[in-house]
């Protein structure tokens, strides 16, 4: 797939300065005929995006912006959409939304590259999505970047972009600690997550324990079926007091496999989700989880992202904190 070229290729391309093709897509004067049909020439070659100073490229409004979403259908992301949404009509700004799921044929930074060479937005949110392979990729967009509940941790120059998102790592310790504490030692994980476990398995080790990980591939880790299967699986090989999952999607289908078996939640098998959404309040028992600040995480996306268009300001990345939600699904021990 041929990539989309930045402004310093169009220029090399067309054997001119870079100062050149910023004139010519400015439409200013000065420039002759034929340099600037070598600049258009490369320009039609290299599927190059103009940032939102080429005005004269672009039939959408300049009041626009792209909400790309990887997972439209997770409860989690349903509730900061609405936000996102309600927001930026407020502020009078148009919000094209797109889904970008698995089995597409794209990446969610080639789906970002495309869109944006359509649309040309004001800048684009990334609601979800994993990008530490090809982050690359996305540095060819000329549109600020906000990254919505997900970031690129290991990129060697992060002022490219924004991010806001919560310390995946930090809340994985406060997972597993607030299970240990209360007593609990055979312990069930549900769900794939490499920064939220990586902070479990530390605080697993401080006790001295090893709980057995039930795996799920990232495209069905936000699926009740998914929850209910693993679980299914664990409660047919082996007994535990606690399934720990990293979504309270998959922590309602564990429920119900749970109570399918004669088992109650909690008095036989106490559980944990994450994320907040608002099924989990209605489930019986209610759903012990650590909640993600929804309207935070919206409210700090829309700021960031309009401070960077409107404001000229810099990025920025943006930690917040889960909060703990103690319901009905679990006990102590």
């Amino acid at each position: 797939m041929q990539k989309d070229a930045n402004i310093y290729d169009i220029a090399r391309l067309a054997g001119v300065s870079k100062s050149t093709v910023s004139r010519v897509l400015n439409g200013h004067k000065g420039v002759s005929e034929d340099t600037r049909k070598r600049v258009q020439q490369a320009i039609n070659d290299c599927t190059y995006i103009p940032n939102n100073s080429a005005r004269s490229l672009s039939s959408i409004s300049t009041r626009t912006v792209v909400l790309l979403v990887h997972g439209i259908t997770n409860p989690f992301f349903s509730r900061i959409i609405s936000l996102i949404l309600e927001k930026m009509h407020d502020l009078n700004y148009d919000v094209i939304l797109q889904s970008c799921e698995l089995g597409s044929g794209q990446s969610m930074a080639d789906a970002a590259i495309s869109i944006c060479k359509e649309k040309r937005p004001k800048g684009i949110f990334l609601l979800g999505g994993y990008f530490e392979e090809n982050y690359p990729t996305l540095q060819m967009l000329n549109v600020p970047i906000v990254m919505v509940s997900t970031t690129v941790f290991y990129a060697p120059d992060r002022s490219w972009f924004s991010s806001v998102t919560i310390n995946d790592e930090h809340e994985g310790e406060k997972m597993a600690d607030y299970i240990c504490r209360n007593g609990h030692r055979d312990i069930a994980v549900i769900g794939e997550y490499y920064q939220r476990e990586k902070g479990m398995r530390k605080i697993f080790g401080q006790y001295g324990l090893h709980p057995r990980s039930g795996e799920v591939e990232y495209d069905q880790a936000y699926l009740f079926q998914t929850g209910y299967k693993t679980a299914k699986k664990f409660l047919e090989q082996g007994q535990y007091t606690c399934f720990l999952c990293l979504s309270d999607v998959l922590a309602i289908g564990a429920m119900k496999a749970v109570h399918e078996r004669g088992l109650r939640v909690p008095e036989d098998i106490s559980v944990v989700g994450f994320d907040g959404i608002e099924s989990g309040g209605y489930t019986n028992p209610t759903l012990t989880t650590f909640v993600q600040p929804f309207d935070e995480m919206a409210e700090k996306s829309v700021e960031t992202l309009l401070g960077i268009i409107d404001e000229g300001k810099p990025h920025e990345h943006i930690v917040l904190q889960a909060t703990l939600n103690e319901c009905g699904s679990f006990r102590s021990i």
